[in-house]
């Protein structure tokens, strides 16, 4: 993601300067959707971005 200039926050191999307070990946989707495995249902989950 750093190549494309979307360094994923807290990855300190890619980019040291953007350590969060916590020291963890932050990687946040919006939204996911894919068939489940087993149902072969097609499921969708939207999460807003917490912070």
């Amino acid at each position: 993601m750093q190549s494309i200039g979307h360094a994923i926050i807290g990855d300190e191999f890619y980019d040291k300067d953007i350590l969060p307070e916590n020291n963890r990946l932050l990687l946040h989707a919006y939204r996911l959707e894919f068939h489940h495995p087993f149902t072969q249902a097609w499921v969708k989950f939207v999460s807003p971005c917490p912070f």
